[in-house]
């Protein structure tokens, strides 16, 4: 893995750029993007956001912080990794994401929870804290 400095965006911390073969990979709030593949986050994740998104949506950016921020609040143990769909189009295509943004939420490697374009955070919340709780139980 390559480390990078690159500058905090809305609570999503961008630590690591991954080089790895494509699967949908990274550490709690993770940036994937630019010259980085998305490598193997699912696997190690009980509980993983993926939140994907361009660089031009002034949507995305105005949602982002707020799901940074329930993240963070509500579902602590929850990892979370921003996906650049502009960056990584493969990504994109492979998880079925045709419009921006769209949020994944993934407990125990498989897809649960799907939301996109308008995005309402109590819908989100509602959504994930089933599994969530579920999952979480004993921790």
């Amino acid at each position: 893995m390559e480390e990078s400095s690159l500058p905090d965006d809305g609570g999503w911390e961008r630590r690591t750029q991954v080089q790895a073969p494509i699967e949908l990979t990274a550490r709690p709030h993770e940036h994937v993007g630019s010259h980085s593949r998305p490598a193997q986050h699912l696997v190690g994740e009980p509980a993983l956001l993926a939140y994907f998104s361009t660089p031009d949506c002034r949507v995305c950016r105005a949602l982002r912080p707020k799901v940074a921020d329930l993240l963070a609040r509500e579902f602590p143990l929850m990892a979370g990794v921003y996906v650049d769909c502009a960056a990584l189009p493969e990504a994109a295509a492979r998880h079925g994401v045709f419009s921006v943004p769209t949020l994944i939420a993934f407990f125990e490697g498989r897809e649960w929870v799907r939301r996109g374009r308008s995005v309402g955070l109590a819908e989100l919340r509602g959504a994930i804290e089933r599994p969530y709780g579920l999952l979480f139980a004993d921790w």
